[in-house]
């Protein structure tokens, strides 16, 4: 009887132990689906992952939500934006601002994952190789072809071939692949952005370091360089149609990054928002995005190139992105000294803004008829006005000359391999002209006074002293610094006695109105001799006429045909003389790519209208 009583007690205690295995079992499936399905609210964490953000997905957590049972994600992304380096106020208040610079630091501080080394690091212990010619091996178990010399152990040079490796490796490493294709394009952008500034910024260092006869140049002050802000957002509020965490920046932000990674707009329709632009090996595009509205995509479409093609870091910019061209009667000194100036403006945007500016020159309507028919030789005489009355958007010690174009003409220079004229040509065509202009007028060059002609024949040969001593001033583009920092001391001369009293601005604003007047009528005649230089030698034919014709039209009598006396024609040409001096010593120093002109509106300058990177 005691051993039926014990075997039914240990049948219950095995039927309960099993019972209760049962149920902590199916405690422990009710407990795993439970946290599974409040676990699996975190929407959006798995496209916040280092393949999508790269090293932003540092930011992204989870956030309980007890009182919703849930969990919400959240991520931070940056927000983007184009200010001096110095500028300390950014889109969002009390929040660090990071700029982009190419420096380590800037690479820790904008979250972008830096670049491998460049070269191999070197070995803990150097290998000898046996024999000369022998193929040795590295650190890495490498193998290099390399020679030494017989008995000495010491490593020789590495040969053309293992350069050449390390070159490919190099390019390798700076090339963004387009198979990644699930990563977020700003992530690219941002990497490509610090490429740019490390690249061109050695590049222009290396220029200014190629033994200056004068001393060394001081380094430049760069004005202007993408910024950012890190914000957090939560995936909550973030379009069911979207699949990437975003992020943010400002329509005329999106205009002055393209501009300085040498982007052109191909279109740019503010009515269904398409936006395209290309250029230097990229792309944007632009979709609109129900409940958020522009998103535009960051791609490479090729190689791209950050040296000398690399825009100037100025901020003009700003203006010169939607059309705006600063100018000489902008300066601070200027419209201090002179409270009462006529306003002028230099806008090139569309048509209304080029009758505007010809309109605050003080054009006659029938300027403004001819110059809407014609106004290119073998350019536009858009050009022509930036270059007499534009600030000088150079940066001292800095070999950048790129800008972006202000106009709606293309500047066609060079539309193949080699260049259609030269600057230097030109003025070389110019100094020419000019030499004999003295003899035929017997024009006083004796002293070398502001302003006057003997000192623009005085500075040229200066400046051509150096480029011979150079050896490598082919053409504006091989310019070395020294002479650069020349020219830019000859504008700065001549900017100073543009906007003088001496000067009145009445007189050199007269002056130009009848330049525009003299070349438009000879444009407005399609048989012109302006019209028709087809010549391979463009500039000479072009200077010989602007001094034989354009210039005594513009010196020698009114609109009227009346005469004017003597001392006011030697007044006019030196005017004259001066304008077209600056015109192309200021075009030596800036520059501007073929595919460019400006198509983006003028009123979106400064416009804070939000533009999400996808």
């Amino acid at each position: 009887m005691s051993l039926v009583m014990t075997l039914d007690t240990v049948n219950q205690n095995v039927i309960g132990l099993v019972a209760l295995l049962i149920s902590l079992v199916a405690l422990f499936t009710t407990t795993v689906q439970v946290l599974q399905q409040y676990f699996s609210s975190a929407e959006g964490y798995r496209r916040c992952a280092d393949s999508v953000m790269g090293l932003w997905a540092k930011g992204t957590h989870r956030r309980l939500r007890w009182n919703e049972f849930r969990v919400e994600v959240i991520f931070e992304t940056p927000v983007i934006f184009v200010a001096p380096p110095m500028n300390k106020r950014g889109p969002i208040l009390n929040k660090p601002i990071h700029y982009i610079d190419g420096t380590s630091d800037s690479y820790t501080k904008t979250r972008v994952a830096e670049p491998q080394e460049q070269e191999d690091p070197p070995p803990q212990q150097a290998p000898t190789p046996r024999a000369t010619g022998r193929l040795a091996f590295n650190h890495r178990g490498t193998r290099l072809r390399v020679f030494s010399q017989r008995g000495t152990g010491q490593l020789g040079e590495i040969t053309p071939e293992i350069t050449r490796q390390r070159t490919e490796k190099q390019e390798s490493n700076q090339r963004v692949r387009t198979a990644d294709d699930e990563r977020a394009s700003w992530v690219t952008l941002l990497s490509v952005l610090q490429l740019e500034e490390r690249a061109s910024r050695k590049w222009d260092e290396k220029q200014r370091l190629v033994t200056p006869l004068g001393g060394p140049v001081k380094a430049p002050a760069y004005e202007l360089a993408v910024g950012l802000q890190a914000k957090g957002r939560s995936w909550d509020f973030v379009p069911a149609s979207i699949t990437r965490p975003y992020a943010t920046t400002a329509i005329c932000h999106l205009v002055e990054i393209a501009a300085m990674l040498g982007m052109y707009w191909k279109a740019f329709d503010q009515i269904q928002w398409n936006l395209r632009a290309e250029g230097n090996g990229f792309i944007v595009t632009s979709t609109m995005v129900h409940g958020l509205g522009v998103m535009i995509t960051f791609g490479i479409t090729g190689r791209s190139t950050f040296t000398d093609n690399r825009p100037i870091p100025t901020e003009a910019i700003k203006e010169l992105s939607f059309g705006v061209v600063p100018n000489i009667f902008e300066e601070d000194t200027y419209l201090a000294d002179n409270p009462e100036s006529q306003s002028v403006s230099l806008k090139f945007g569309n048509e209304e803004d080029v009758d505007s500016t010809l309109e605050s020159l003080g054009c006659p309507n029938e300027i403004l008829k001819r110059y809407k028919h014609d106004h290119k030789h073998i350019f536009s005489v858009s050009f022509e006005l930036i270059g007499m009355l534009g600030k000088v958007f150079r940066q001292r010690g800095s070999s950048f000359r790129m800008i972006p174009n202000p106009t709606q003409d293309f500047w066609l220079k060079k539309v193949g391999v080699n260049a259609s004229w030269k600057i230097t040509r030109l003025m070389e065509v110019f100094q020419h002209e000019l030499n004999a202009l003295v003899i035929a007028e017997q024009l006083d060059v004796s002293e070398p006074t502001l302003g006057s002609i003997a000192l623009i024949i005085k500075q040229w040969k200066e400046i051509e002293s150096l480029m011979k001593v150079s050896k490598v001033c082919k053409d504006e583009c091989d310019l070395s610094i020294e002479v650069r920092e020349a020219i830019h001391d000859v504008l700065d001369q001549n900017t100073k006695f543009f906007i003088s009293k001496e000067m009145g601005q009445q007189n050199l604003l007269t002056v130009v109105v009848a330049h525009l007047d003299a070349v438009t009528k000879v444009l407005d005649n399609a048989n012109s001799r302006l019209n028709s230089i087809v010549s391979g030698n463009k500039e000479q034919p072009l200077m010989e006429f602007y001094f034989q014709t354009i210039r005594p039209a513009v010196t020698q009598q009114d609109s009227a045909g009346n005469k004017f006396p003597r001392d006011v024609e030697r007044k006019r040409t030196t005017i004259w003389v001066s304008l077209m001096f600056r015109m192309l010593c200021w075009l030596l120093l800036h520059d501007w790519a073929r595919d460019d002109r400006c198509i983006v509106p003028t009123d979106l300058k400064g416009s804070r209208m939000p533009v999400f990177i996808g």
